[in-house]
């Protein structure tokens, strides 16, 4: 058995009898190689005070090299293999050959050249003892993701199906998805563990989720459904979907033992069809979008204008308020036209380009040092803000269309409503969609699906509304030339 690593820094071999070291080989007493090391450029193993121990000069540390383990000849003298040995198999675990049974182990055993090595103990055997085996039987499935609802169904409609979910944000709508099921409470524990459940789904723990998994164990059920987000952790999933009792029969580190679980894995990761809208940023949001935080940008993608506060005002009105212009910008040292004015929250007045170049390097006024923001300054101009947004949602209204307007974020709510005041909409946060406000409406606009479960939320409602219209917005940023 030849194992490709690099080779550890010591290898202690004191439990090994009659076997002597030469040229970086190890023997047995007859001169056969045990163990040898090849594809060496220059001897790297130097024998320490300890007669047993073998150790890696340190410059060779990161060495990549060959190691030929012949496992014929440990069988023969009854040796486990050594634990330096056994760390190198364990990195090389998926080289090793399948293991040709339908049934569970019970320790992490490999197979290679006819041998079942045992990882733990370095026990080699030729067949797999009847107390390594162990025969599980498994009734149900884990579903790794939950955005089509459909998938549920055939589960749903059996007559006693009780649904656990410890992700509070999705309680609302699980409860429109499995109208017909009962739900865990833990006030009722007690009772719903003495039912037998033709089937029982189990949300397992989510994003934004405190609460831990139940223990399956205490459940009398014929059938166990447990959906997970994703499956970063594949061995604590198995451990909650078979249950303290299963999980504790079998090793979970056995690469023969996941992939057997990998069979009763159901992906669910489709997204529901919607109409998707592709929006610009302007070059005057593009501008205010330098800056904003990475934790802010689904935010800012959910409408550009929550990060913009620029107030514009007509010539006529500043001068109005602020007389005859007649100012010299402290920048450039120029007198400032009118149409080119901009004012800070501090009241000083500069060259609307040169604030702007100066905001780049520093955020603080050029003459009182106060911190100020590019999207708090006020022009004189008669610009005014216009959106993606705004303008599609318009257009929409122009079509008689009863509408809803759905975002993750609160603020991207209260501003659209602001900018789009008169028109009969309705504005609602994605968590509090309920059956009665879409049953009122032809179309849901989407300002961004940065909610956790967006497509599983969205999938329960489509279900249950088919002729429903359904557009996500999202931006596609521009590059500008200054």
């Amino acid at each position: 058995m030849i194992l490709n690593h690099s080779i550890i820094k010591e290898f202690n071999y004191s439990n090994i009898r009659d076997l002597y070291i030469k040229n970086d080989i190890i023997y047995d007493k007859i001169n056969s190689p045990i163990l040898k090391i090849v594809c060496l450029p220059i001897k790297p193993l130097i024998l320490s005070d300890n007669p047993y121990q073998l150790i890696l000069r340190e410059k060779y540390n990161n060495l990549l090299i060959d190691i030929d383990i012949d496992l014929e000849l440990y069988y023969k003298n009854n040796l486990n293999l050594e634990s330096g040995i056994l760390e190198l198999i364990k990195k090389n675990e998926r080289s090793f050959a399948n293991i040709k049974t339908h049934l569970f182990l019970n320790a992490n055993i490999l197979y290679s050249d006819g041998f079942y090595i045992n990882i733990e103990s370095g026990v080699l055997q030729k067949k797999l003892a009847t107390n390594d085996l162990i025969n599980l039987k498994i009734d149900g499935c884990i579903i790794n993701g939950f955005k089509k609802l459909h998938i549920f169904k055939k589960f749903i409609s059996k007559k006693k199906c009780l649904i656990i979910n410890t992700n509070k944000l999705l309680n609302k709508q699980l409860e429109i998805g499995f109208e017909k099921c009962i739900f865990y409470t833990p006030k009722l524990n007690d009772l719903l563990c003495k039912i037998k459940w033709d089937c029982i789904i189990n949300f397992g723990r989510f994003t934004g989720t405190t609460e831990p998994n139940l223990n399956i164990d205490k459940f009398l059920y014929k059938h166990h459904i447990f959906v997970v987000e994703n499956l970063n952790d594949i061995t604590m999933t198995i451990k909650h979907f078979l249950g303290e009792t299963q999980s504790n029969q079998i090793c979970l580190e056995n690469g023969h033992n996941i992939n057997l679980i990998r069979k009763f894995i159901y992906n669910n990761n489709q997204v529901k069809t919607l109409k998707r809208r592709q929006l610009l940023l302007s070059k005057y949001e593009s501008e205010f979008m330098i800056g904003v935080p990475n934790s802010k940008l689904n935010l800012f993608y959910s409408f550009p204008g929550n990060f913009i506060y620029n107030k514009f005002v007509s010539k006529r009105n500043f001068k109005i308020t602020y007389g005859a212009p007649n100012y010299e910008c402290t920048i450039c040292l120029e007198k400032i036209k009118i149409n080119n004015i901009s004012l800070t929250k501090c009241k000083h007045i500069y060259c609307r380009k040169c604030l702007m170049k100066t905001l780049e390097i520093s955020d603080k006024c050029p003459l009182c040092r106060q911190k100020i923001r590019k999207n708090s300054l006020t022009f004189v101009s008669n610009f005014k803000y216009e959106n993606d947004t705004i303008n599609f949602i318009f257009n929409r209204v122009k079509l008689n269309k009863k509408l809803i307007i759905c975002s993750t974020f609160n603020n991207t709510l209260e501003n659209l409503k602001y900018h789009l005041d008169g028109s009969k909409l309705l504005f609602i946060n994605i968590s509090n969609l309920n059956m009665s406000q879409m049953s009122k409406c032809d179309e849901i606009i989407f300002t961004d699906n940065a909610h956790d479960h967006f497509d599983f939320i969205l999938d329960i409602f489509a279900e249950n509304n088919p002729t429903i219209n359904l557009i996500l917005l999202s931006y596609k940023s521009v590059s500008y030339i200054k």
